[in-house]
């Protein structure tokens, strides 16, 4: 298969039965936050010059969405998806009440040549309860033996900070925020020096009265 190529971001404002006006004005408050900050991202042809189809999927709703990702042409009539956003706040909520659900592909690699073996797992499974006795981070996200021959990510393989990193999901939660701070007229930015995470699971500490 081709590995010049990249995945989608699915966005959703997810209406439920009656018109959901705070789902979908979030929902266009992120897209013209991301026409004036990532223009590429909008328009065809902008990402890349020689793809056709931009890098924003929109749908209708979350149940639109789980279709088009379990259809049988899935990947083979359009790009796959790397993750999709979905804003859900519903109408008793406030303009800035901001929510939103992250969907993730588990097998998503974004240097396609060396994603390893087919639909490898590249981020923590959700469907398992999480290691409540592990003494350190590889413990709480190490693979399984059936999970084991996915693509590595160095020395952060097995941890679930190094596989939330690598999947892209770190990247859309920051993106997300970044929105949030612009739409809500807020002066705080993010410092310079970027962002630190820290591993999880972690043990309890104090740092500055906090």
């Amino acid at each position: 298969k081709n590995y010049c190529e990249f995945r989608q971001l699915g966005v959703v404002a997810e209406v439920g039965d009656e018109k959901n006006n705070v789902a979908n004005n979030h929902l266009v408050s992120f897209l013209n936050y991301l026409r004036e900050h990532y223009p590429e991202s909008v328009q065809p042809g902008n990402f890349l010059p020689s793809f056709f189809y931009p890098l924003i999927k929109l749908f209708e709703s979350e149940t639109e969405l789980e279709e088009y990702v379990k259809s049988w042409s899935y990947g083979y009539a359009g790009p796959k998806l790397g993750a999709a956003i979905i804003f859900t706040a519903d109408n008793s909520d406030a303009e800035n009440v901001y929510s939103f659900k992250l969907r993730l592909n588990s097998t998503n690699f974004n240097n396609v040549e060396e994603g390893a073996r087919p639909a490898a797992r590249t981020h923590p499974r959700t469907d398992r309860l999480f290691e409540m006795f592990a003494k350190s981070p590889k413990e709480a996200c190490e693979p399984s033996e059936q999970e084991k021959g996915g693509p590595t990510f160095g020395p952060l393989t097995n941890t679930c900070t190094g596989q939330y990193a690598h999947n892209g999901g770190l990247t859309i939660q920051r993106l997300v925020q970044d929105w949030i701070l612009w739409q809500s007229g807020t002066e705080a930015k993010v410092s310079e020096g970027g962002v630190g995470f820290a591993y999880f699971p972690q043990p309890s500490y104090i740092e500055s009265g906090f």
